[in-house]
């Protein structure tokens, strides 16, 4: 049986870790990654790593009812990519937390053990789970995405704003990069999504 000094002392190891792993309130998984990018644990407006958190129209920084054209703040707008006080994760997150862009979400595929996961750790989400070489795991909740005031996809595919625009001739002021990762195919995806639409966010930031 561990004395009472053993038991205070593993306790205040585990509580400084948990502060180690913390930045402005908001933890992160270290994934030993080369540019140095550390991942938030959890999407903005989730308690849990495995809750879908908040969905937000690109450039938008608030959740809300109804993802169409029509309510979207930044139509015809030519901003190649988000500036501090338009993104969702440093608005939300603060400190230097920021949306991650397409090379730090490329990066993070290539350098981890990807594999989609169901019912993770019973809790009756599916989604996609990176392990680094450290040990440490990350996971993607299927969030989907909110069009209009429906809630799609769910279940089958994870949609994560990346910072940039989409650089296409077709609609360029209407799209953003994103990934989506879906459960049928479950390796990298850069995509482009209409602003418009709510999608999930997930926090990054170097030390």
């Amino acid at each position: 049986m561990k004395n009472f000094n053993t038991y205070i002392s593993e306790k205040l190891k585990i509580t400084k870790s948990k502060l180690n792993n913390n930045h402005n309130g908001h933890e992160y998984v270290d994934l030993d990654l080369p540019s140095g990018t550390l991942w938030a644990k959890c999407n903005v407006g989730a308690d849990e790593e495995y809750d879908y958190g908040n969905y937000f129209a690109w450039g938008e920084t608030k959740p809300k009812k109804v993802y169409a054209n029509s309510t979207y703040q930044f139509n015809n707008s030519q901003a190649k990519e988000l500036e501090p006080e338009d993104d969702a994760a440093h608005v939300n997150m603060g400190g230097k937390w920021c949306i991650p862009t397409e090379k730090q979400f490329k990066e993070l595929f290539e350098n981890t053990e990807n594999n989609w996961v169901n019912n993770y750790s019973d809790t009756n989400i599916d989604g996609i789970l990176f392990t680094s070489k450290n040990g440490n795991t990350l996971f993607f909740p299927a969030n989907g995405k909110s069009a209009n005031e429906i809630l799609a996809n769910t279940k089958t595919t994870c949609m994560l704003w990346a910072n940039e625009a989409m650089n296409t001739s077709h609609n360029k002021s209407s799209i953003a990069k994103c990934t989506i990762i879906q459960k049928a195919l479950p390796g990298y995806f850069a995509n482009g999504e209409f602003k418009y639409h709510g999608l999930g966010v997930r926090g990054v930031f170097k030390k």
